[in-house]
């Protein structure tokens, strides 16, 4: 139906727009931003989630849900400052800062007039220097904000506001805006000097701006009163304006050995009295950039004669040690350090202080340079080497001094026995007292230890042939050789040997070792005749010989008590052989006289033996004298005895005539080939002497 009264028509538009106005939509925009909200952070797309929750943060300022609104602000607000969008955060800022008025929320406020404030953000000059007016009107002459003419005024509420309450702002998070450095110009300081404290701050408000207050916490609360600033010309900056505070302060007696840290880094804006501005600095403090050791920067890294804010050193830590001990401390050594030797060092003190050290202790310790924990028999360290050859073992040990008087020297020997070869530091510290301050002086020594010798030990025959094993009963010879494997010699002043119950020796056991000097890859030997007991079984293995010990030392220091070192010998196979020969022959015989060599065959089975002996003449040099074969009845564990007369021709080293012994019965027997070796095959003959 087509209305032609114009009248009628705009009331009915009126109608229309009236019903329409009673509708709440935000209630149907707000339901339909959340469920996107949630559908983009299910799908994780972070970038269109913020622009929805923008436009949710709009839709709940509209409905005047100007909390729920603010939340939305921060999360915004804080996503894109930590991406860096500077652009997108030009837009929101200003209404975040809406918003937080008419929330009528202090700390918000606060908190985005500073972002606005900050350098990155590159709204006008107008509008960021009446937001720093109204913010220094706020805090400093208690003027409300100001209120655009589309808002309702909050003036009533923001007036509560004005009573003392202090709105602590983490600084790190506005860079840019407002910096702090600190750094103490050394890493360690002695409890007798100052510490040097440079505090660094750079102003980025677009006008001049005056701080009331400035401290620092350390993690000693005995320093937090020592740094404190509230001289307002010292804490007034210019835009872009940075400046250098230093402090000075000693460091307490009782401190020694601490670590003094700056925790955290206060600045007030505003009177600590009314509400003010808590700027605190905590994150930035723990990073260590690289920086040089200079107080200020080269030339060729200023501008416009200004140190640049990026090469300023940083460091929050220093270490409070003692007082430099104003001592000469140092030792005379020779290394390496010999395996279980007591090593000796000497400690020579100097007493450079203009008086007399009085009860100064010295502390000596040791540790392994190796991941590997020590074990308890790991070293000794002494003052005396009658302690050090104790079977005690430390790792530290301690003497009072008598009194050193001014300009003099003092020795003090120590000892260290190690008794593994891992690498080791020792560590020797000097500590007293002077004028009630603790004086410390402290060197170490990178201890290396190393083997003095080692031992090679063989079996032979009585022809010097070496043996694989040893036979029951038969005499052998043991060779034992010595090699000195250290650069620093040393001197074998002794040895013995002690046989094992299994072993014996048909004459006394001597060293052959007395007083020899040894120097790198040198060797000296000596050789004991042994005879092994009966044994019961066919054949022994891991048999016991004896005992080895050496008597040595270091040959430098001459004064220091010998050493024993002790080496079981075993690991011999020992055989039981069924047929033996003794030899008995002379030493030489005279040319053209008659000798006799006299062949004892031992027969160690449990039965009756029955051999051939022939004795074959292999040349004409040696002759034999009657008949050269012949049989022989042996009874169990007896012996018969073969003699043969001889005749040499020639003389010099001259070849025997070949014995061979072959088994007549039992016939299931026979003889062992190396039984040959062990008979002499040569025999040395001398002229004979002239008659007158």
């Amino acid at each position: 139906m087509e209305i032609t009264d114009a009248q009628k028509e705009r009331e009915a538009i009126a109608a229309l727009r009236d019903a329409e106005s009673r509708i709440n939509h935000s209630e149907l925009i707000i339901s339909l931003l959340v469920q996107a909200i949630t559908h983009f952070k299910k799908h994780s797309s972070n970038r269109m989630k913020l622009y929805l929750m923008y436009n949710l943060a709009e839709e709940y300022v509209s409905s005047k849900n100007y909390d729920i609104a603010l939340n939305y602000y921060n999360h915004i607000v804080q996503a894109y400052r930590s991406e860096n969008w500077w652009l997108i955060l030009e837009a929101v800022l200003p209404a975040a800062l809406k918003c937080a008025y008419l929330s009528v929320n202090l700390p918000d406020w606060i908190r985005f007039t500073l972002e606005i404030l900050n350098p990155n953000i590159n709204l006008s000059s107008q509008v960021k220097n009446q937001t720093q007016i109204n913010l220094e009107n706020f805090i400093l002459k208690n003027i409300l904000p100001p209120v655009e003419s589309t808002m309702s005024s909050k003036d009533e509420q923001w007036k509560a506001l004005l009573e003392k309450q202090v709105i602590p702002i983490d600084a790190d998070a506005f860079k840019g805006l407002l910096e702090c450095k600190v750094y103490f110009t050394h890493e360690a300081v002695s409890v007798d000097s100052e510490i040097i404290l440079q505090v660094a701050l750079k102003n980025g408000f677009p006008l001049p701006i005056e701080f009331s207050q400035l401290s620092l916490n350390f993690n000693l609360k005995e320093y937090n009163t020592l740094v404190h600033v509230t001289d307002i010309a010292q804490l007034k900056f210019l835009p872009d304006e940075q400046r250098i505070l230093s402090f000075n302060f000693a460091p307490k007696s009782d401190h020694v050995q601490l670590l003094l840290e700056i925790t955290s880094v206060s600045l007030i804006y505003g009177s600590v009295d009314q509400t003010h501005i808590d700027f605190q600095w905590r994150t930035s403090l723990h990073t260590t950039p690289s920086f040089q050791q200079t107080f200020l920067t080269p030339r060729w890294r200023t501008k416009a004669g200004h140190v640049l804010w990026k090469n300023l050193p940083m460091r929050r830590k220093i270490n409070i040690i003692m007082r430099a001990a104003e001592v000469q401390l140092t030792v005379e050594h020779q290394l390496p350090a010999l395996l279980y030797e007591s090593y000796p060092i000497k400690i020579k003190i100097k007493n450079c202080e203009n008086v007399d050290i009085h009860s100064a202790t010295l502390t000596c310790t040791c540790s392994s340079s190796d991941d590997t924990a020590a074990t308890a028999d790991d070293s000794l360290l002494s003052y005396s080497i009658a302690d050090s050859n104790t079977e005690t073992t430390a790792h530290a040990c301690s003497i009072k001094l008598d009194t050193i008087t001014e300009a003099a020297e003092i020795d003090q020997d120590l000892y260290v026995r190690c008794n593994n070869n891992r690498p080791r530091e020792i560590t020797i510290r000097l500590s007293y007292e002077r004028l009630n301050l603790h004086c410390m002086k402290e060197i170490a020594i990178q201890l290396s230890v190393v083997n003095p010798f080692s031992i090679q030990f063989q079996t032979m025959g009585m022809m010097m042939e070496p043996l694989a094993s040893l036979r029951a009963q038969e005499p052998f010879i043991l060779m034992i050789d010595t090699r000195c494997t250290s650069i620093i010699p040393i001197t074998i002043v002794n040895s013995s040997f002690k046989p094992s119950q299994f072993v014996i020796s048909d004459c006394a056991i001597e060293s052959q070792i007395d007083n020899i000097q040894l120097k790198l890859d040198e060797v000296v030997a000596e050789g004991f005749c042994l005879r092994t007991q009966p044994i019961a079984a066919p054949i022994v293995q891991n048999l016991l010989v004896g005992e080895y010990s050496l008597y040595w030392k270091r040959s430098s220091h001459p004064n220091i008590p010998e050493l024993c070192t002790t080496f079981s010998l075993s690991d011999f196979n020992v055989e039981q052989q069924q047929v033996y020969i003794e030899v008995n022959i002379p030493n030489n015989v005279p040319l053209q006289e008659p000798f006799q060599i006299n062949y004892r065959i031992h027969n160690r089975s449990n039965i009756v033996h029955e051999y051939k002996v022939n004795l074959e003449q292999i040349n004409v040099v040696v002759a034999v004298s009657g008949s050269t074969v012949t049989s022989l009845l042996v009874p169990p564990h007896s012996s018969s005895d073969v003699t043969y007369t001889l005749v040499a021709t020639l003389c010099g080293f001259v070849q025997l005539p070949k014995f061979k012994l072959s088994m007549i019965r039992p016939q299931s027997q026979d003889v062992d080939e190396s039984i040959e070796k062990t008979i002499p095959t040569h025999i040395f003959v001398v002229p004979s002497s002239k008659t007158e």
